[in-house]
């Protein structure tokens, strides 16, 4: 199980991080960085349910720093869309 905590984890600190590691100033793939590493993190969770049942909720500890920037990025398109500002 410490491995299931770990491995979510890491996934999600990769997804965190990459933001950092690889600014929007050198890389129009930011976003899709982003995105994908949290899809890689939705899976692992999906998949730890299926294998380990409800002792797979322990997979979430990862879901503020895998959802972080996706859920920004969201929020920021839907404001940029609906809202009277934009940045």
């Amino acid at each position: 199980m410490s491995a299931l905590i770990a491995f979510s984890l890491v996934v999600a600190l990769t997804g965190f991080s990459q933001p950092f590691l690889f600014p929007a100033t050198t890389s129009r793939l930011n976003p899709t960085i982003v995105f994908l590493s949290a899809a890689v993190w939705v899976f692992l969770l999906y998949s730890s349910l299926i294998v380990h049942g409800k002792r797979g909720l322990w997979a979430l500890v990862g879901a503020p720093l895998a959802l972080f920037w996706p859920a920004g990025l969201v929020l920021l398109y839907l404001v940029c869309t609906f809202g009277p500002e934009c940045l």
